[in-house]
């Protein structure tokens, strides 16, 4: 098994067997809970990942604190929801620190990585394996061409048969986020209302929500949905102060969006969107439900 797991109702020799795997790279990964975690003291751990910010700066430096020591680097990701951001800002306070924000990966950044790991499974397939499928790979390279045929295997290997694109800024499925950048710093939000209507008409207030301001008010970001995005990429010309493209990362945002009946409050059908990371689940097999 590639991970493991701690947790209170694991046996006390479980325990120290779980540890000592870890210790030794028998298992790459351990799954602990808050209790189970306390006081574990583990060598060259790369890379630690807290599901929720904690209530306390001193759990968040003891949880961080288990990656990057005697001189080594490493890196800690804190995932966090909108509403979980002012103890992240809590403990930036506190501690003297100041976190990354990044968004949740685009679809390209989840079909890279999963491309990446299909082509060290195939790497590790022995010869000898390999020639009971060269028939079927023949067959289907004089069907599909090689590229196509390699490209279909891979992304079954990936578990893409069917991508699902959401957004940046929540998650949302079915949203593409949009960067629409002015040549201005912009006092409201209003600006970039009135800018999206002269190309868009007034209906693109149905279309957008999630709207966010750009850090330094020099644009704006928001989400519209995925089969909205072929026409407003028809209709949309840039100009000298207005450039609209789609969002490949979440860009730098300002803190504390605040604009009357707009912005913050502005999420599809009226709803409130969760901000920060959720869980994904970008690729299903199978039909789009």
């Amino acid at each position: 098994q590639d991970a493991q797991s701690l947790h209170g109702d694991i046996p006390q020799k479980q325990r120290e067997i779980t540890l000592k795997g870890f210790r030794n790279g028998v298992f790459e990964v351990l799954i602990a809970t808050n209790v189970a975690a306390r006081g574990l003291d583990i060598p060259e751990v790369d890379l630690v990942i807290q599901c929720s910010p904690p209530k306390d700066v001193d759990s968040y430096i003891h949880r961080s604190g288990r990656t990057g020591r005697a001189g080594r680097t490493g890196i800690c990701i804190c995932l966090f929801q909108r509403r979980e951001e002012d103890l992240l800002k809590q403990v930036e306070h506190k501690a003297g620190i100041t976190f990354k924000r990044v968004g949740v990966p685009s679809a390209t950044d989840v079909i890279k990585a999963s491309s990446n790991d299909a082509k060290k499974l195939l790497e590790a397939i022995p010869p000898s394996a390999v020639d009971y499928f060269r028939k079927s790979a023949e067959e289907l390279i004089d069907e599909k061409g090689a590229v196509a045929a390699l490209a279909a295997a891979l992304a079954h290997i990936s578990g893409a048969s069917y991508i699902q694109q959401r957004s940046l800024l929540n998650s949302t499925a079915g949203f593409v986020t949009m960067v629409l950048k002015c040549s201005i710093e912009m006092r409201t939000m209003s600006y970039a209302w009135r800018g999206l209507k002269e190309q868009l008409g007034e209906e693109v207030d149905a279309k957008v929500s999630a709207m966010r301001f750009l850090k330094g008010k020099t644009g704006v970001c928001f989400d519209i949905p995925v089969d909205e995005l072929s026409n407003v990429q028809e209709q949309w010309r840039d100009t000298r102060r207005w450039q609209l493209s789609v969002a490949k990362e979440l860009p730098e945002l300002e803190e504390y969006p605040q604009e009357a009946g707009r912005g913050f409050s502005r999420f599809g059908n009226g709803k409130q969107g969760d901000g920060g990371f959720k869980r994904n689940n970008w690729f299903k097999n199978g039909k789009q439900g």
